[in-house]
């Protein structure tokens, strides 16, 4: 839908999938007659039409205007094809189906009503009294054809159309009245407040970007306030008819309420503009596990008879329709939430979601992106760095060797045809397996394809016919790996490679593998008339303009950081290490001192980022013998890593420093032998200090908990006999750097005072990372900075961004690795680090003793 000062415009599809929307949500039917194949079908839809003959025109342009009191209403599409024969037309409607079309009695309503809109339009037009409606149904493997016919009369066609516009026209006026408001409100909105330093310019740029209809990449120190920086220029855009629907993208939750508050600031400042959050279906399921049938869920039965009222209700009770606010409605007209949200989102202003939903093809939304349709959209793009990776997860695809044979276990005794295709598919990965020690890379899979091609045919037509198969769920899960792979196949481009794997487990697999993400994405964006993407690390920026979007020349601003640099300490480490060679009990004692230095300096909050689990157990080894208290909660009564054995001391990894000769301590001297190491250390200095430990696998109230202790310093649960002042407790959380708690949480002023971020976050040596450096390699890029520097610096980047969030921060944040020091490393500081400060283990209490006492003087 589209909506202009006096016009609403939507499509025929749109509008009669809208109004004749009926029945229950059965994801029971995957496959089969019913679901129609966009992609493949198009190449059909050609093929078909080329036929016809001379007598068959094709892809005939329509439109309809409705005249109502106070604005009209735009029905417009294109017919498959208009047929000329004795006089007369018919209109042909076109769909091509996956499984079988013989049991078809009947043409699918909303199909039979497509073509009548159309003749409806072609009898005004040509002043027809009667005219054929033609449904041409193509089996998409077989290219079986089924034909529906019939004949209208103007009259007959007159009265249907006129009740099918009727059912829309409260909605229409919903869409006018909200317009008209919305375009008054967003002419007068004002910046909620003073702006920052870096902070007009950078609002200036996007809502020029979005004028001249081009992309933007932003660099955005933390701190800038890129939320509204860019929210609000964007909505001007809109105002002044630049665009007009806002997707706000994002990949963590906690982004996605910073943008909830973002538009709810602007709400108190007068704006008229109403948004929905999607949630995931798994989060918003009021059932433990999804199982969208009528039989499983209530909420399924009936849904598409209930949700049109709902969504009437909730857009004229609600503007910020929030996930509480979505469960709440769905709850109370017993619906299905999830599809409620997506539909939710037809008749708001803006869509605040996951990236999923704009750019995978598995789930992005249809009802705005299907058949490479464009509109005016915007998309912000937040965090934008996580696109790279999360595109290539999506654009990539595996097909498992196992999961054919379970398949065909499955399927054993029910389908003969279809075991036979299941085992021919294995005999080709059984070979690919026979050549395969660890993984290779393979030049095509074609000969595979073919076979899973036709497995798959046989596979949708054995989905329709056994709905109730024993463990289906399994079945089902594979239907959806060969989909996947079969259509990443035929996407396939030069930014791909192909490769087998033999897989710890045991398992065996073959990898379509997305490197180069960009003419995917950028085919998403040239969707919209504009995309905005920013981060606080999108650097280098080269590497990201090529990942994101192939374009080298696409327009980038650097903003500048509001923040006063005294404000920040910022200090490199020259005498510690965190390289896999060098990891042994000295090295973990010596980060750990660093750390409680660093934390003698203030009572205060901090995070400790660790480049891996096995890293943070050690060290966390190691502060609890200095005197960290570690409660059993955060370490869950076990221990994180095995322990490690004691050294012996061979004199190659002597406790000094081998430039100064100054010794490494704990709060007091480590004399280099075993039985000092095995020492416990002296307690810190200054007041308590209480450490957190980050776990795996934490689900989102863990997660919560875990921040929550941020807000609870003062408020610690240790027991203290001696009376000690609460308020003098540190509290240190370890992290894994790149995990969870890595970026999009917001900790200010107390929340948090200090970072420290052991090593340069270089991804895991693996097959996939080894790919990624040769595949760059051979395109004449630098290998080993765009599979392992590169990535690793954001991560870094983003650790360090945790601390210093607004203008009232100060904190300390601390590199520890050598490596910081060499020159390449240094050319991807962003600018607001020139002020860094290299220290060592003997110099950096002092230096953060001065900082704080500068801070209160």
């Amino acid at each position: 839908m589209m909506k202009q000062d006096d016009q609403i415009s939507i499509s025929v599809r749109d509008l009669v999938e809208f109004v004749m929307s009926s029945g229950d949500i059965d994801n029971r039917r995957t496959a089969g007659a019913k679901k129609e194949a966009m992609q493949e079908g198009s190449r059909l839809h050609r093929k078909i039409q080329k036929r016809m003959g001379s007598s068959y025109q094709a892809e005939v342009a329509m439109r309809h205007v409705v005249q109502e009191e106070q604005f009209q209403i735009l029905v417009e599409g294109r017919a498959d094809g208009v047929i000329t024969e004795n006089g007369g037309s018919v209109i042909d409607e076109i769909k091509c189906m996956y499984g079988t079309i013989d049991k078809l009695e009947e043409p699918i309503p909303v199909h039979l009503a497509q073509a009548m809109c159309y003749g409806y339009f072609w009898c005004l037009k040509k002043e027809l009294a009667s005219i054929g409606i033609q449904i041409t149904y193509c089996q998409m493997e077989t290219e079986e054809i089924r034909r529906f016919r019939q004949e209208k009369s103007f009259e007959e066609l007159e009265v249907w159309f006129t009740g099918l516009i009727h059912e829309y026209v409260k909605w229409a006026e919903y869409l006018h009245r909200h317009h008209a408001r919305r375009q008054e409100s967003l002419k007068e909105l004002e910046f909620p407040y003073p702006y920052r330093k870096g902070q007009k310019e950078l609002a200036v740029n996007v809502y020029r970007s979005i004028a001249r209809g081009r992309n933007l990449y932003i660099q955005a120190p933390t701190g800038i306030g890129k939320t509204l920086s860019t929210v609000y220029p964007a909505l001007k855009a809109i105002g002044e008819g630049h665009g007009d629907k806002l997707f706000y993208l994002t990949a963590k939750n906690m982004t996605r309420r910073v943008a909830e508050e973002g538009l709810s600031i602007l709400r108190e400042k007068g704006l008229y503009f109403s948004s929905v959050t999607i949630t995931a279906k798994e989060k918003l399921c009021f059932l433990e596990t999804p199982e969208c049938n009528p039989e499983a869920c209530p909420y399924a039965k009936g849904h598409f008879d209930r949700v049109n009222d709902a969504v009437f209700d909730i857009i004229h009770q609600e503007f910020a329709i929030t996930r509480d606010r979505v469960t709440e409605y769905a709850m109370r007209y017993q619906i299905c939430p999830f599809e409620f949200c997506l539909d939710i989102s037809n008749w708001v202003d803006g869509v605040i979601c996951d990236y999923n939903y704009v750019f995978d093809p598995n789930v992005r939304l249809k009802r705005y992106f299907a058949e490479e349709r464009k509109g005016g959209y915007l998309f912000l793009i937040d965090e934008a760095h996580n696109l790279v990776s999360r595109a290539r997860e999506m654009y990539s695809a595996v097909l498992v060797k196992e999961d054919i044979l379970l398949a065909k276990r499955l399927v054993k005794g029910h389908s003969r045809k279809l075991e036979k295709l299941l085992e021919s598919c294995n005999k080709s990965m059984l070979e690919l397996k026979r050549e395969c020690e660890n993984y290779v890379i393979l030049e095509d899979v074609n000969h595979l394809a073919v076979q899973v091609m036709g497995m798959s045919a046989e596979l949708d037509v054995f989905m329709e016919d056994h709905p109730e198969l024993e463990n289906r769920e399994l079945l089902l899960d594979f239907y959806f790996q060969v989909r996947d792979f079969l259509n990443v196949f035929q996407w396939m481009d030069d930014g791909y490679e192909i490769y087998s794997q033999m897989l710890p487990e045991g398992t065996f697999q073959v990898k379509l593998f997305c490197i180069n993400p960009s003419g995917r994405l950028r085919a998403c964006m040239d969707q919209g008339l504009s995309t905005i993407l920013f981060s606080a690390t999108m650097l280098p920026m080269p590497y990201y303009k090529e990942l994101l979007s192939g374009e080298p020349e696409g327009f980038a601003v650097y903003a500048e950081s509001p923040f006063l640099q005294e404000k920040r300490l910022l200090l490199v480490a020259e005498d510690v290490s965190s390289r896999y060679s060098r990891r042994n009990l000295r090295e973990y004692q010596k980060a750990a001192a660093y750390v409680q230095k660093i934390v003698k300096g203030k009572v205060g909050n901090y995070m400790v980022f660790c480049p891996s689990y096995q890293y943070l157990g050690e060290l966390a080894e190691c502060l609890e013998e200095a005197g960290f208290h570690t409660e059993s909660h955060w370490r869950s009564g076990k221990k994180v890593v095995p322990e490690m054995a004691a050294e012996s001391d061979s004199g190659s990894e002597e406790a000094v420093d081998s430039k100064t000769g100054a010794e490494f301590d704990l709060g007091a001297e480590v004399e280099a032998d075993v039985e000092a190491e095995k020492r416990p250390c002296a307690p810190p200095e200054t007041g308590r200090v209480r450490m957190i430990v980050q776990e795996s696998r934490m689900n989102e109230q863990e997660r919560e908990d875990f921040l929550n202790q941020f807000t609870k310093r003062n408020q610690t649960e240790l027991e203290d006999a001696s009376g000690e002042d609460e308020g003098q407790t540190s509290l240190v959380a370890l992290c894994v750097m790149g995990g969870v708690f890595g970026e999009g949480i917001d900790l200010k002023e107390e929340g948090l005072i200090g970072v420290i971020v052991i090593g340069t976050g270089l991804p895991m040596v693996c097959p996939e990372q080894d790919i990624l450096k040769g595949y760059f390699e051979r395109h004449e890029k630098p290998g080993f900075a765009y599979a392992y520097q590169y990535p690793g610096m954001n991560k870094v980047m983003q650790a360090a961004g945790r601390v210093i969030r607004t203008m009232k921060d100060e904190g300390v944040i601390a590199l520890l690795d050598d490596r910081f020091l060499q020159p390449d490393y240094q050319a991807l500081f962003p600018r607001e680090w020139s002020d860094y400060q290299v220290t060592r283990l003997n110099q950096v209490g002092e230096q953060v003793r001065w900082f704080w006492q500068g801070r209160t003087s």
